[in-house]
Formats: structure tokens, C-alpha cells, sequence
């Protein structure tokens, strides 16, 4: 059986930094079945708010990219040097409002 119930970011551990999600991020699973015999079914979450979306074949998968996701967002937006546009500093603002290391 397919486990759907909401999965809940409080904490995301990578290589270099872990990530401290305050209040936590509650994602809700959803599960596109495959319309070809003996495929996988296509699971998604997406976080509105930090405006990203991910997929993969199964939870487990699901948990992995969600993570790796917050990795990416965080390093890329709020510790990039580099120069934003009005919409990435507004992306930064609210991580740095949710994240902190």
C-alpha cells in the first residue's frame, strides 16, 4: 500500500550543512499511476511557497529529492554572492525567514 500521509521537513542533513526548518514544512504526496503496464508510478510534492516541485518513483525517493532540493535552494539563494533578481531575493527572503544553519 501506497503511503500518502504528509510528509513533515523539520531538519535536512547534507554533506556541509544541515538545514533547520522552523516552523516545519508539511508537504502532501501525491501519486500520478502509471497509465504503461509494469512502469512506476510517478510520485510528486511541491512547496508552494519556495516555489519548487519534485518527482520521483517512489516515497523513499520522495523523501531523498526533498531534501536535496532545500540543499540546492539554500545554497543557491541565500549563500550565493552572487547578484539576484527581485523575485530570487524574495525566494531568499523566505527561506532565511524559515531556514536557518
Amino acid at each position: 500500500m501506497n503511503d500518502l500521509s504528509p510528509i513533515v521537513v523539520t531538519d535536512v542533513i547534507g554533506e556541509d550543512l544541515t538545514l533547520h526548518i522552523d516552523p516545519p514544512l508539511f508537504l502532501q504526496p501525491s501519486i500520478i499511476p502509471s497509465i504503461v503496464p509494469n512502469e512506476h508510478d510517478l510520485w510528486i510534492a511541491d512547496y508552494e511557497d519556495f516555489n519548487f516541485c519534485v518527482y520521483t518513483y517512489s516515497r523513499d525517493e520522495l523523501l531523498q529529492a526533498i531534501d536535496e532540493q532545500l540543499l540546492y535552494l539554500y545554497s543557491a539563494y541565500v549563500l550565493s554572492k552572487s547578484p539576484l533578481s527581485q523575485d530570487a531575493q524574495e525566494l531568499r527572503d523566505k527561506l532565511m525567514e524559515r531556514i536557518t544553519v
